[in-house]
């Protein structure tokens, strides 16, 4: 599986479809890796005002995902550790990109999201 940078703001809408871009994140990887990019994009987008969504955009993204492609029952367990290791490569994206006075505001709020996602899991 190749998985990609799956996110919201790597979909364009070009004649009523939807188009992908910015695939330099792409590689094999775990299918369970592929889900936790656009989940965690839409958990992000929709927490504020529309969380009660955030369900049924998962089962919809789930069972869309299986229908193209092979998951069982390791993805299902390692779908948490993927969730973790998403946070640490967002962290580390943040981090080295910290000339950048635009992201680099951002960086503690990230950081303390990561540290946050780990302290609750892992409780």
């Amino acid at each position: 599986m190749i998985h990609a940078d799956l996110h919201f703001g790597n979909m364009l809408l070009s004649r009523g479809r939807i188009a992908m871009i910015d695939f330099d994140d792409c590689g094999f990887g775990f299918h369970a890796y592929d889900l936790v990019v656009p989940i965690r994009s839409a958990e992000s987008i929709l927490w504020k005002k529309r969380k009660r969504e955030i369900p049924g955009f998962r089962d919809a993204l789930f069972t869309g995902y299986c229908r193209e492609c092979d998951w069982d029952r390791d993805d299902e367990e390692i779908f948490s550790h993927m969730v973790s290791a998403r946070a640490l490569a967002l962290l580390a994206w943040f981090n080295s990109r910290s000339d950048n006075p635009g992201l680099r505001k951002h960086f503690k709020r990230v950081a303390a999201n990561v540290v946050k996602h780990f302290r609750s899991s892992h409780s």
